[in-house]
């Protein structure tokens, strides 16, 4: 017979507690650097409703431009990539059209709604150029003309922010780390031009030596030379040419964004390096915007906003009133199971509670949106789960009341019912592992499926097994029953 021990009831107990007020209440924090911020079922309906968001459709800003719909799907993923934090969001794009829709959230400001992806439209396509160059009265340089790129956006590797202090200052400098094909692009190039403009150089001084008229190291000496400082003959003197110094011009290449110079690297010979700096800034809101610009690629051309609307709910109140439906559920659900079993019914339903809570944060923290699809399929996993613990507890109590020990009740019913609960756990975890291969919809059906198939494994397996078990080591549970109330017993 398993050794009964207090300590697996208070445990189990206690998370169950945490992972129900967790679902309920919700969750703000930090672990390490990320931010966690899980709003809580308070919050189902404003996290649910595809109404009340605003529509964005954006196009190519050059109404003549060709495109392909490769390029109209990239730019939809390169959206989703840089509003992926919100919370909501829906992306579509539409080859025929060449535009992409963002569906977000409305936050409640007119303004800021419509601003919201104000300058989300610019590629932000990263290029090393050799080219000409000019210098504006505040020192900034125009490229003039580009004779050569290095490398693009595809030559880096990854971006790195560091912070640092100067005179009391904080700055934010930005890197790149460039990958080996566009590290040996930029030492070839480099060492190539330098040499061509050396070369270039050594020719014009040549030339320059070449124009200047030699004068005879042997002169005839006139009737009357002039006498120098020095009482020699002036014409008995050599005269040699000086030869004209060779002076490489200043080499330099430059790295743009969008055609904008951010910064200018000059180089005297082949420049091997791995990362490159593209400078400090004092805003830690712009180093922000340019790492996570340049950390997910550039978008294919120039976007701007084509429309932006306000958008009424895709199901009118269904969302929020199914949100509240099952949380409604999930109370009647555990009072049937007190009604039924008492005190082994709480301790089911909570872990039935428990699960139901872990697969609504683990969603959460995913940062998925409840979509109609995923609040049904939470409906189901709800059910199934309840009839499961429901199952159990008709099998616990049957076996009770033909005179076996609650101990004994529970190795024999768990024993039994483990292979069906199995079935049901690895089919849905595998079923989720499989939709995980598909589109964002069914992703988010996945995910809701993995954890509901380790939820009810762990939960119907292990710890309600334990639990009921443990419950034996406190009189409370014991009399007047686990499955009784106090007049059953009389």
């Amino acid at each position: 017979m398993p050794k009964k021990r207090k300590y697996p009831l208070i445990i189990f107990i206690l998370i169950a507690l945490a992972l129900v007020a967790w679902a309920v209440f919700g969750a703000y924090g930090f672990v390490f650097s990320e931010e966690i911020n899980l709003k809580g079922v308070r919050q189902i309906s404003a996290d649910a409703r595809l109404g009340n968001g605003v529509e964005y459709v954006l196009g190519p800003k050059d109404v003549d431009l060709t495109f392909t719909a490769e390029q109209i799907e990239k730019a939809r993923e390169v959206f989703f990539l840089r509003t992926g934090g919100i919370k909501g969001a829906e992306y579509y794009s539409d080859a025929a059209r060449g535009t992409v829709t963002v569906i977000l959230p409305s936050t409640g400001d007119s303004v800021t709604d419509v601003s919201r992806l104000a300058g989300q439209g610019k590629p932000y396509a990263l290029k090393a150029v050799i080219a000409d160059y000019e210098t504006d009265e505040d020192g900034h340089y125009e490229i003039t003309e580009v004779k050569e790129t290095i490398f693009e956006s595809d030559g880096l590797k990854d971006v790195r922010v560091s912070s640092g202090t100067y005179s009391g200052s904080a700055y934010y400098s930005v890197f790149l780390d460039l990958t080996d094909e566009a590290s040996a692009k930029l030492a070839e190039v480099t060492e190539r031009v330098y040499a061509e403009a050396k070369a270039k150089a050594e020719a014009e001084a040549e030339a320059a030596d070449a124009e200047t008229p030699e004068v005879s190291e042997n002169p005839e000496v006139s009737e009357n030379p002039e006498v120098s400082e020095t009482g020699e003959d002036a014409a008995e003197l050599p005269n040699v040419k000086d030869k004209t110094d060779v002076t490489v011009p200043e080499q330099c290449y430059f790295v743009t964004i969008d055609g904008v110079v951010y910064q200018r690297y000059t180089f005297t010979g082949k420049s091997e390096v791995k990362t490159l700096s593209l400078g400090s800034y004092s805003d830690s809101t712009t180093a922000a915007v340019l790492y996570t610009m340049l950390q997910i690629g550039p978008l294919p051309f120039e976007f701007e906003q084509k429309s932006v609307n306000y958008i009424t709910p895709a199901y009118g109140d269904l969302l929020p009133a199914l949100g509240i439906a099952l949380a409604a559920a999930a109370v009647i659900g555990l009072v049937v199971l007190i009604c039924y079993a008492r005190a082994a019914g709480f301790l089911t339903g909570l872990i039935w509670l428990a699960e139901c809570s872990l697969l609504f944060i683990v969603y959460g923290i995913c940062g998925r949106i409840y979509t109609l699809a995923s609040v049904l399929t939470f409906a189901v996993f709800i059910v199934i789960s309840f009839a499961v613990a429901f199952v159990i507890l008709r099998k616990l109590k049957g076996e009770y009341q033909k005179g076996k020990t609650v101990e004994g009740s529970a190795v024999f019913v768990f024993e039994a019912v483990k292979p069906a609960v199995r079935t049901v756990g690895y089919g849905a975890a595998i079923l989720g592992v499989l939709l995980l291969f598909f589109n964002d919809v069914c992703i988010d059906l996945g995910t809701i499926a993995i954890t509901a198939g380790a939820a009810m494994l762990l939960g119907y397996i292990y710890v309600a097994k334990s639990m009921i078990i443990s419950s034996q080591a406190f009189k409370c549970f014991r009399k007047p029953g686990l499955f009784k109330s106090s007049k059953e017993v009389e």
